[in-house]
C-alpha cells in the first residue's frame, strides 16, 4: 500500500521551514515536495576532493538539438521500457549523473530536483528545462559507508496517493522501474540524513525513516550557467 508522508515530516527532511505550512496544508504534500520553486541550500560540507571518482565520458550521441530545434540530452532516445533501475545500475542515470536544484522550476515545478546535462556551455533537465543559476551535484548511489550523517542526497519517491497517515513500519523511498522514469518523472526529493542503519540498509530523515538505495550521494558543487 502507497500513501502520502505528512507535511512536516517532508519538510524538515528537506530543510524547509515547517511553520510555513500552518494553517495551509496542501491536500498532497509528496507532490507539494516536489513542486517547491528553490529549496534552500543546507551549507553542508563537500565531499573532500580524495572521494571523488574520475570523470567518465557521455553516452553516444551527444546532446544535441534536431532539425526543429528540440534539446536532446546524450545518449540518445530515453526508454519507457521496463528495466532494473537500481544502484547496480547506477539509477539508469547518464555520464556523471549531475542533478540540479531549482530547474526554471517557476514554469516547470515537477524538475525542481532533477537530473541534468550540459549542452554548449549551459545545463538542461533531460526534458530540456533550462538549469541557468541552479546548483550542480555530481551523484553517485547511496551506501551504508558513503551516505554519512548530514550528507544531502536525492531520494526517488514513490508515487503519491490520497493515504494522509504513515502506517508503523513505514520506510520510504523506492527505485525507478524505466530509464524515463529516472530521468524525467519528476520523482526525485532532496533530504539529509540523519541516522544510518547499515544492516537495515535505511536512513533517517526529518523522522521517517527511506532505504538507502532508492538514494544518490550529491557532491562537487558547482553553479549552472
Amino acid at each position: 500500500m502507497r500513501f502520502v508522508i505528512p507535511a512536516f515530516a517532508l519538510s524538515v527532511a528537506c530543510g524547509l521551514n515547517p511553520s510555513a505550512l500552518t494553517g495551509n496544508l496542501p491536500t498532497n504534500p509528496t507532490q507539494s515536495l516536489q513542486t517547491q520553486a528553490k529549496l534552500p541550500e543546507t551549507g553542508l560540507p563537500e565531499v573532500s576532493v580524495a572521494a571523488l571518482e574520475p570523470d567518465v565520458p557521455d553516452p553516444a550521441p551527444p546532446a544535441n538539438r534536431d532539425k526543429d530545434g528540440k534539446l536532446h540530452g546524450p545518449g540518445g532516445p530515453i526508454s519507457a521500457d521496463a528495466r532494473e533501475c537500481g544502484p547496480a545500475q547506477n539509477h539508469c542515470m547518464r555520464g556523471n549523473a549531475w542533478f540540479a536544484n531549482g530547474v526554471e522550476s517557476s514554469r516547470h515545478a515537477r524538475f525542481a530536483n532533477a537530473p541534468v546535462f550540459e549542452f554548449e556551455g549551459h545545463w538542461y533537465s533531460y526534458g530540456g528545462v533550462p538549469a541557468e543559476g541552479a546548483t550542480l551535484y555530481r551523484t553517485k548511489p547511496a551506501t551504508p559507508a558513503n551516505i554519512n550523517n548530514g550528507r544531502e542526497v536525492y531520494l526517488f519517491m514513490e508515487p503519491a496517493t490520497d493515504k494522509a497517515t504513515v502506517p508503523k513500519g513505514y520506510v520510504g523511498g523506492a527505485l525507478p522501474k524505466s530509464e524515463k522514469e529516472a530521468l524525467l518523472s519528476g520523482g526525485w526529493a532532496r533530504v539529509v540524513p540523519h541516522e544510518v542503519d547499515a544492516a537495515k540498509g535505511t536512513f533517517t530523515a526529518g523522522g521517517l525513516t527511506y532505504r538507502i538505495d532508492a538514494a544518490r550521494i550529491a557532491y562537487a558543487p558547482r553553479g549552472a550557467e
